[in-house]
């Protein structure tokens, strides 16, 4: 199964793996659609971090596919990056889904 092209935004393409339609069509047949987007929606959060870091710090991202599992982020030649400004986009993801987590707990009185 080859990916599909699903649209550009400027330099970044966004692709498609065919799987993630059958994947998202068992999720909402088996009535676990809000989940997926839950997933999804955090999943996203977290890539944009990794890229919104990349942008700000010299770099960019180049592609973006949606994968039954989530989303892999491209990033265009992040080897020319000196290593501490590749190690804050790397750390930007996670930190997002810190950030995430700490507001999930907050919002429904976990804590």
């Amino acid at each position: 199964m080859t990916r599909r092209r699903l649209f550009s935004l400027g330099r970044l393409t966004v692709f498609m793996h065919p799987a993630t339609l059958i994947f998202g069509a068992y999720m909402l047949l088996t009535g676990h659609g809000a989940m997926m987007l839950t997933g999804m929606g955090s999943i996203l959060l977290h890539e944009a971090a990794h890229a919104l870091a990349a942008i700000a710090l010299g770099g960019g991202p180049q592609e973006m596919e949606l994968t039954p599992l989530g989303m892999l982020l491209r990033l265009e030649d992040d080897e020319r990056l000196p290593p501490l400004r590749r190690f804050a986009v790397l750390l930007a993801g996670p930190a997002m889904t810190l950030l995430l987590c700490v507001a999930s707990v907050l919002l429904t009185g976990w804590g």
